[in-house]
């Protein structure tokens, strides 16, 4: 997570790695909802849904972030979320 996101508080990543400890069967859908490009980066809204399962229970929580990117050699990369 820090080389994605390395703006993270120590206590978003303790938080982050406590949730992929204790989830199954995590599945991600993410859509670009609106896209703001000028030159070599870009800001992106990001709408979706976390389905998973926790303590025998499925769960399925939206999502909604902008994303910051940057285009280089490997082309656009996430650097950060606001």
């Amino acid at each position: 997570m820090k080389r994605v996101a390395p703006g993270l508080s120590a206590q978003s990543v303790q938080n982050l790695r406590a949730f992929f400890r204790e989830v199954r069967n995590l599945k991600v859908t993410l859509r670009v909802q609106h896209a703001d490009v000028s030159g070599q980066s870009a800001q992106v809204e990001v709408a979706g849904t976390y389905e998973y399962v926790q303590g025998g229970a499925y769960q399925s929580q939206p999502v909604n972030f902008r994303a910051i990117l940057e285009h280089g050699v490997d082309g656009w990369r996430i650097t950060g979320f606001k």
